[in-house]
């Protein structure tokens, strides 16, 4: 996808770019009309070309549209422009989960366990509220998970993966999600429902005082078949400072199977609200995070106010140069055709009536008649006859044919996205959105996955 920043997308001006991945790039960009910045997720440009894309697409905009919660990032709408689909969401001005993690982790800090039980609350309750509106996020990861300038944790992404699920960006094996936070159930490709998310929140939790994710492997596929079929290492073997009843916690959120895992991600938070002994009212909103990461960072953004942006599909046209009159294009040499070898004879006229031929008749007399009395001249004197130049037939006035140059307009290139992996869970502790099991489609068109 080419580089969009100074383009308009609708009534939006984009004004710098965020990130990247394998199904999207999100801009930072400018609502005049509101006066306002938003973020804007752009789907890569084959994905509207999938007729199945484009059918969730306009299904499930609708249905994460509605989500309204204080900790979900607001989606504001959902739109195409040229065949580019894209939805707006609140621009975070702050960090994400993952950041701050790691911003703590390089001064040898993390969060305390109250903290975490805070934002555990909060997270708890978005994703109950998301699962009573039949909206699985099947993606949690705390690059998802963002910290807003009042201190606040937001969700973010509600929907994505349900857009794609089952479209063509799917049908090539690869598995939405990532790695080192997928469900055995997910990992498997098999069916999930809400308690695929509580797994992915043990994870988190795992990871937040652990300082790991419990399973990494050389390749995802590797770290699939551990969350599938491998033993959760104990907690406490790489924390001996954390209570047994917070490891308790963990443990019973990352079940095997999801009969046997907390229910609803609000009874997860209870749980460790109760294991840390977090007083009842002692939330994010009477404590809020104090991030120490800095906010995203944007290279070259544009002014909004006074930037010049092209709407998407057209082609800025070219400035005219000051105090110089438009000069016409030159033209080519001029090109001589040469003479006919051989004049053409003009076509007889034929006669059409008895009046027509007498008079030409009488002009053939006519003409004997002069000719007898030129010969009986020349016959006379010879020397006249003989000093009398010939005159020849000139040749025609070439013909000069001005030919036009030639237009040559730009060649058009197409760019095909480039793929983003996110490898979380690998052995460099990076990030990597992949995998390779098939997927549940949705026949009966009742938005849950069969």
């Amino acid at each position: 996808m080419n580089n969009l920043i100074g383009k308009t997308l609708g009534k939006y001006r984009l004004v710098g770019k965020l990130g990247s991945g394998g199904m999207a790039e999100v801009y930072k960009a400018y609502q005049p009309g509101l006066d306002r910045f938003v973020a804007i997720k752009v789907m890569h440009e084959h994905l509207g070309q999938d007729p199945e894309f484009v059918r969730r697409f306009q299904r499930e905009a609708s249905t994460a549209g509605r989500l309204a919660h204080p900790n979900v990032v607001q989606i504001l709408d959902f739109d195409q422009v040229a065949g580019i689909y894209f939805m707006v969401m609140q621009f975070i001005n702050g960090p994400s989960l993952k950041d701050e993690f790691k911003a703590l982790r390089q001064q040898g800090r993390s969060f305390s366990l109250k903290a975490i039980s805070r934002i555990f609350l909060a997270l708890g309750s978005a994703i109950d509220y998301a699962h009573r509106h039949r909206m699985v996020h099947r993606d949690l990861k705390p690059g998802n998970i963002m910290i807003n300038e009042n201190g606040q944790v937001l969700l973010t992404d509600f929907g994505i993966t349900r857009l794609l699920d089952g479209t063509r960006y799917t049908a090539t094996g690869a598995m939405l999600g990532t790695p080192a936070y997928m469900s055995p159930e997910q990992s498997r490709g098999a069916k999930v429902d809400g308690r695929s998310d509580i797994y992915t929140l043990g994870v988190i939790l795992y990871e937040l005082v652990t300082g790991k994710v419990p399973f990494e492997a050389p390749t995802p596929v590797g770290v699939l078949m551990q969350h599938v079929g491998q033993p959760l290492p104990p907690p406490r073997l790489i924390n001996a400072t954390l209570p047994r009843p917070v490891e308790d916690v963990i443990v019973k959120a990352l079940q095997k199977s999801p009969d046997d895992r907390y229910q609803s991600a609000g009874e997860l938070a209870q749980a460790l609200r109760d294991a840390v002994g977090l007083q009842p009212g002692d939330t994010l909103n009477k404590n809020p995070l104090k991030p120490i990461a800095p906010p995203p960072q944007i290279d070259d953004e544009l002014d909004p106010q006074i930037g010049s942006f092209t709407p998407v599909g057209l082609t800025p046209a070219p400035e005219p140069v000051a105090n110089e009159p438009a000069l016409p294009p030159p033209a080519s040499e001029p090109v001589t055709l040469p003479p006919a070898s051989e004049p053409v004879a003009p076509t007889p006229v034929r006669a059409k009536s008895p009046l027509l031929m007498a008079g030409l008749g009488l002009v053939v007399v006519a003409a004997v008649a002069g000719l007898g009395f030129f010969w009986l001249n020349s016959a006379a004197d010879p020397d006249a006859m003989a000093q009398r130049p010939a005159t020849a037939t000139q040749p025609p006035e070439p013909t000069t044919a001005v030919i036009a140059p030639v237009d040559t307009g730009a060649t058009a290139t197409a760019a095909w996205p480039a793929q983003d992996d996110d490898r979380d869970g690998l052995t460099n502790g990076e990030e990597q959105t992949l995998g390779t099991a098939p997927h549940q489609r949705d026949t009966d068109r009742d938005d849950i996955d069969d």
